[in-house]
C-alpha cells in the first residue's frame, strides 16, 4: 500500500465504506489524486493535509449516506479536492477534465481568491456555486473548527471569532449548517474556556 494511503488510513477505509459500490472506484480516484497532489503538505499546526482531505470527504460521504445518495460521487470529490486549488498547483480545467464541470465549480466555488478576503464576498461566493458548494463549505469549517481545539490559543480565540461574525451569513445561505457550526462553535469554545 501507498506510503501516503497508510498516513490517513483508518479515515480513508472508513470513506470508503460509507460510500455505496458502485461510487467506490470514481471517490478513490479522488482520493488518489489528492494524496498525489497535496503529497505530504501540512497545515497549520503539523497535520498532514490529507488527513483533513479525508474526515472532510467522510463527512460528506455520511451526509450522502443518510440525505442525498444520488449526490454521493460528486459531493464526496468536491469534499476530497476543495483544497487542491487553492492549496497546490492545479488548475481547475484539470478538475474539470478528471471529475467533470459540477466537481469543478464546486471546487472553485469554495476556493478563496485572496488570503483575507472578507467573508461576505467568499460566503456568497460559496453560495452562488450551489448547494453542493455550500455543503462542502459546511464540512470544511465544521472540520477546521474542530481541529482548533489544539491550535495555540490566541489563533484559536482568532479563528473562532472570525467564524461566529461569519455566522449570520450562514444562516442565511446554510440554516440547518449555521446550527451545526454554532453547536460545534460552543463545544470548542467550552472545552477552550474549561
Amino acid at each position: 500500500m501507498n506510503k501516503k494511503f497508510q498516513v490517513a488510513g483508518d479515515l480513508l477505509l472508513e470513506l470508503l465504506d460509507c460510500v455505496p459500490v458502485e461510487a467506490r472506484d470514481k471517490v478513490r480516484r479522488a482520493i488518489e489524486f489528492v494524496l498525489d497532489k497535496h503529497d505530504m503538505q501540512t497545515r497549520p499546526g503539523g497535520e498532514l493535509a490529507i488527513v483533513h482531505l479525508m474526515r472532510v470527504g467522510l463527512r460528506a460521504a455520511r451526509y450522502t449516506a443518510a440525505e442525498a445518495p444520488a449526490d454521493t460521487v460528486e459531493l464526496v470529490q468536491s469534499a476530497l479536492c476543495h483544497d487542491v486549488v487553492e492549496d497546490t498547483k492545479t488548475a481547475p480545467t484539470e478538475i474539470a477534465e478528471l471529475f467533470g464541470a459540477a466537481v469543478a465549480n464546486n471546487v472553485a466555488a469554495v476556493s478563496h481568491y485572496e488570503e483575507e478576503e472578507p467573508d461576505e464576498v467568499y460566503l456568497s461566493r460559496v453560495e452562488q456555486g450551489g448547494k453542493n458548494a455550500v455543503l462542502t463549505k459546511r464540512f470544511d469549517r465544521l472540520d477546521n473548527i474542530e481541529t482548533l481545539v489544539n491550535a495555540p490559543a490566541d489563533f484559536r480565540a482568532k479563528k473562532l471569532a472570525e467564524v461566529r461574525a461569519a455566522l449570520p451569513i450562514w444562516h442565511r445561505i446554510d440554516p440547518e449548517g449555521a446550527l451545526e457550526i454554532e453547536s460545534t462553535l460552543q463545544k470548542v469554545e467550552e472545552v477552550s474556556n474549561g
